[in-house]
Formats: structure tokens, C-alpha cells, sequence
């Protein structure tokens, strides 16, 4: 079975409201993105967006992790990969200096205006507060409007 890594920069972070989908996974470490991208939070749920704007924004902090098929297709479905997330490959720099590729999980159809919004360096315990999990979302209210721009063609390649 292949194995995959994956860099978390939001709510899927130990500790962060999605968390529970990923305690089992295997934590390799803290990492960062070895570019700089804007990290920023929009939609009515105040959800964390990693944008394919590359040299806009920070080199965005998070945490990877190690994940087979079966876990990356589970966390295809929860992201909404390919038609709201697309999974992307990112180089991320671990501690030790070493820089290793990952998925990561972008925004590429975004609405401009959020360009226009603050970009985080990483997603802290008070940006997670005004999150609205997807457990007290209306079932019926399509947020995506708020984000996604169709009448963009997704990213034309597999890496950021």
C-alpha cells in the first residue's frame, strides 16, 4: 500500500476542532511551507483557506503527517477534494532543515476579495474559536458561494 504526507494547517491540527480526524494518523512532525502563500480565513464558518498565490502571504506553519490510500481518500472526502479543495503538492521544511513533498489541501478556485482578508502565518486556538464545525452548519445553506469562484478553471498542475 503507498504511503503518502500531508501538510495540516488548520482545523485538522492536533488540538483543533477537527482534530479527531487525525489522532490516529501517524504524526511525523511540525513543518513549513518552504514558500510563502496567504493562509486566511473566510465564509460565513470562518473556515482556514491556504491560497495557490505563491509569494503573497507566509511561510504558513502547520503539521504533517504520514498517510496511506485509504486515509487520504477519507480525507479527500471531509475536504471536498476535487470539487471544493483540491488536493496540491507543496515542499515543506521540516526542523531539521530538511524539506520533503506533501498534499495539502488549497483553495484555488477562491474568490479574489479574499486576497483582500489578514494572512496568518499559522491558525491559532483563537482564529479556531469563531469556526463553525460542520455538526452546527444548516444542513440545506450552501456556503460555498462565499469562497469559490466558478468561473475558474481548476489549478492546471499538481503542485504549488
Amino acid at each position: 500500500m503507498s504511503l503518502y504526507k500531508v501538510f495540516v494547517y488548520g482545523t485538522l491540527k492536533r488540538g483543533f476542532p477537527n482534530s479527531h480526524l487525525t489522532k490516529d494518523l501517524h504524526f511525523i512532525g511540525r513543518g513549513e511551507l518552504s514558500h510563502c502563500f496567504p493562509l486566511v480565513i473566510g465564509s460565513r464558518y470562518n473556515i482556514p483557506y491556504l491560497l495557490p498565490v505563491r509569494g503573497t502571504g507566509h511561510r504558513v506553519q502547520g503539521e504533517v503527517y504520514r498517510v496511506n490510500e485509504e486515509e487520504v481518500h477519507k480525507m479527500d472526502q471531509l475536504e471536498g477534494h476535487p470539487d471544493y479543495y483540491m488536493r496540491l503538492l507543496v515542499d515543506v521544511e521540516l526542523p531539521d532543515g530538511s524539506v520533503t513533498e506533501c498534499f495539502a489541501y488549497i483553495l484555488d478556485r477562491f474568490k479574489e476579495d479574499l486576497l483582500e482578508r489578514k494572512y496568518l502565518r499559522f491558525y491559532t486556538k483563537e482564529d479556531s474559536a469563531t469556526y463553525v464545525t460542520r455538526e452546527m452548519r444548516k444542513s440545506d445553506e450552501n456556503y460555498l458561494p462565499d469562497v469559490l469562484d466558478y468561473t475558474k478553471a481548476h489549478f492546471g498542475s499538481e503542485k504549488i
